[in-house]
């Protein structure tokens, strides 16, 4: 599971633009809720070097195999300095998510979440690796 600060780093050229594609590959599934969806949209579509590239994220996203997304979330009640970040947290504990990728350091500072682990990009990268 990617937050959207990570798909944000991928169209800059950082490592998590490794994982976007390890996504369209299928190595890795992208669970999202509406409430993420909405936040894609909005931030991705905001931030003009990144427009054409966000928009065949946000349609592929919709079609591609390797996403999926959950209807019904988990309230989250855990404090947190960002409360829209509540809705990763909860998409992930829906989705049973191994991993939620970020950025953020709100959300780096919970660690883990349910069975969830928060890691950065870098991270989930080294542990695709020991995988294959």
């Amino acid at each position: 599971m990617l937050d959207t600060s990570s798909i944000v780093a991928a169209f800059f050229g950082s490592r998590a633009k490794k994982l976007l594609t390890a996504w369209g590959h299928g190595a890795l599934i992208l669970y999202y809720s509406e409430a993420i969806w909405r936040e894609y949209q909005r931030i991705l579509m905001k931030i003009p070097p990144i427009r054409r590239k966000s928009q065949w994220f946000l349609s592929e996203i919709q079609v591609n195999r390797f996403a999926v997304k959950i209807g019904k979330t988990p309230v989250v009640r855990i404090p947190l300095e960002d409360p829209e970040d509540r809705k990763f947290l909860a998409c992930a504990q829906a989705a049973k998510a191994e991993y939620l990728v970020s950025l953020d350091a709100h959300l780096l500072n919970v660690r883990e979440y349910h069975e969830t682990k928060i890691v950065r990009p870098g991270e989930l990268l080294r542990e695709l690796k020991k995988k294959h």
